[in-house]
C-alpha cells in the first residue's frame, strides 16, 4: 500500500515537472516574439501617445500636458477630408479585390489541379519585390508618356493622353488593389480549399442548381476567408503611405500623408502624433468588430 502511493506520488511530482518544463519552453519560445513587440510596437506607442498630449512652440516640443492636439483632430477640416478620402480608397480597394480575387482563389482551390502549388507561387511571387519598385513600375504603365495612354494612342481610341490615371485617387486604387490582391487571395484560398467537395455534391443531389449550390453552400463556408482579407485590405489601404505618396502625386492627402506632413514638414510631432494614435484607435476598433464577424461566420459561440 505504502509502495503504491510512493509511486503515485512519485509520478504525480514527475507529471508536475514535465508540465513546469513545458510551460518554460513555451515561455522561451514566446519571449523573443514578446520583447520584440514590446521594444518596436508597445514603447512606440507608448511615446507617441504621450508625445500626443505635448504642445509645439516655435518648431520645438514642450511637455505640456494638453488636449489641444486632438481637439484639432475632431475640429480640422483637412483631417475629416483625409480620413474621408482614406476610408474611400481601402473600401474601394477592399471591394476591388474581394471580387477580383474570389474567382482566382476558387479556380487554384477547385480547378487548378496540379498546377495549385505553381499558381500560389505566382500569387505570392510579388512579394519578392520591393513595393516601391513595384509601385514605381505603375508609374511607367500610368504616366502620360505611359505605356497604357500610348497604347490606346496608337490604337485610336483617345486623341490625346488621359491625365487622371497618374497621380490621382484613380492610380492610388489601382496600385493599391494591385499591391494587396494577394492579400486577399490566400485567405480565400485557404477557406475554399477546406469546403469539401462531397458537400456541393450533396447539395446538387438535393436539387441544388449550380448558382444555389455555391450561395447556400461555397459563399458562406468561404466567408472567414473573406472576412479575414478585407480586414487585410481595409487595415493597410486605411494606413497606405508609400503608394499614395508615388501614385497620387500628394494632390489629396490620405491620413497617412496627413501625418507624415505634420512630422517632416510642419514639424508638428504632437500632432502629428495625436492623429498616428486616433488612427490606430480605429483600426484596433475595426479588429475587434471583425474579430466578431469572423467567429460568427466561422461557427464559434460568441
Amino acid at each position: 500500500m505504502a509502495s503504491g502511493e510512493a509511486i503515485g506520488n512519485t509520478a504525480s511530482a514527475a507529471a508536475q515537472r514535465g508540465a513546469r518544463r513545458s510551460r518554460l519552453f513555451a515561455v522561451a519560445g514566446l519571449a523573443p516574439l514578446m520583447l520584440w513587440q514590446c521594444l518596436f510596437f508597445v514603447v512606440p506607442v507608448i511615446l507617441l501617445l504621450v508625445i500626443s498630449f505635448w504642445r509645439t512652440k516655435s518648431y520645438r516640443m514642450v511637455p505640456d500636458f494638453t488636449f489641444a492636439n486632438y481637439i484639432a483632430v475632431f475640429t480640422n477640416g483637412a483631417i475629416w477630408r483625409a480620413l474621408a478620402l482614406s476610408v474611400q480608397t481601402a473600401a474601394f480597394v477592399t471591394i476591388a479585390c474581394a471580387v477580383l480575387a474570389y474567382p482566382i482563389a476558387y479556380f487554384i482551390a477547385k480547378k487548378a489541379g496540379a498546377l495549385k502549388g505553381i499558381l500560389l507561387v505566382a500569387v505570392i511571387a510579388p512579394f519578392w519585390i520591393s513595393i516601391v519598385m513595384r509601385v514605381a513600375a505603375w508609374r511607367l504603365l500610368l504616366g502620360e508618356n505611359g505605356v497604357i495612354n500610348q497604347t490606346l494612342l496608337s490604337l485610336g481610341l483617345i486623341d490625346y493622353p488621359l491625365g487622371f490615371l497618374l497621380y490621382s485617387p484613380v492610380a492610388t486604387s489601382i496600385g493599391l488593389v494591385y499591391a494587396y490582391l494577394p492579400l486577399y487571395v490566400l485567405p480565400l484560398y485557404a477557406s475554399i480549399d477546406a469546403i469539401e467537395d462531397n458537400w456541393i455534391a450533396a447539395a446538387k443531389d438535393l436539387n441544388a442548381g449550380p448558382l444555389r449550390a455555391f450561395w447556400e453552400v461555397t459563399l458562406p463556408l468561404s466567408m472567414p476567408g473573406l472576412i479575414v482579407g478585407a480586414v487585410f485590405c481595409f487595415i493597410f489601404g486605411l494606413g497606405e503611405f508609400v503608394t499614395p505618396a508615388l501614385l497620387g502625386g500628394g494632390k489629396q492627402l490620405m491620413m497617412s500623408q496627413l501625418i507624415q506632413d505634420q512630422f517632416q514638414r510642419r514639424l508638428d510631432w504632437p500632432a502629428g502624433a495625436a492623429i498616428a494614435i486616433v488612427l490606430l484607435l480605429m483600426v484596433f476598433m475595426l479588429l475587434a468588430v471583425s474579430m466578431k464577424w469572423f467567429r460568427k461566420a466561422s461557427g464559434e459561440k460568441l
